[in-house]
């Protein structure tokens, strides 16, 4: 982890091999359980993937669907675990990188 503009951040990076499917990447989970404010932006890929985020809070569990065609995306939620799953739509081997952040500043 490092410090952002007062935020903890964590960088991750994830590699799809030639022509893969779905690979499911458990990015965060908090420790107790409890939700906290997190910013989760994936990195551009190589080439285009198809991004399936779900975060679950409590006591709800939501999903997020979207198409990362290169370019950087955020997004911010109170959660307490996160997966992604990543479709590489390519027969090419592909890798996506991304950070999730801490809303709260460190103390």
């Amino acid at each position: 982890p490092r410090a952002v503009d007062g935020r903890l951040c964590t960088d991750w990076e994830a590699s799809l091999a030639d022509g893969e499917g779905s690979r499911l990447i458990d990015v965060f989970e908090t420790s107790r359980r409890q939700n906290i404010y997190v910013t989760v932006c994936l990195g551009a890929s190589d080439y285009p993937v198809e991004v399936e985020a779900e975060y679950m809070t409590r006591p709800f569990d939501n999903a997020l669907y979207g198409d990362l065609r290169g370019e950087p995306a955020c997004f911010s939620a109170s959660m307490w675990r996160l997966r992604l799953s990543v479709t590489n739509r390519t027969q090419r081997a592909n890798r996506l990188t991304g950070t999730w952040c801490t809303a709260d500043p460190l103390d």
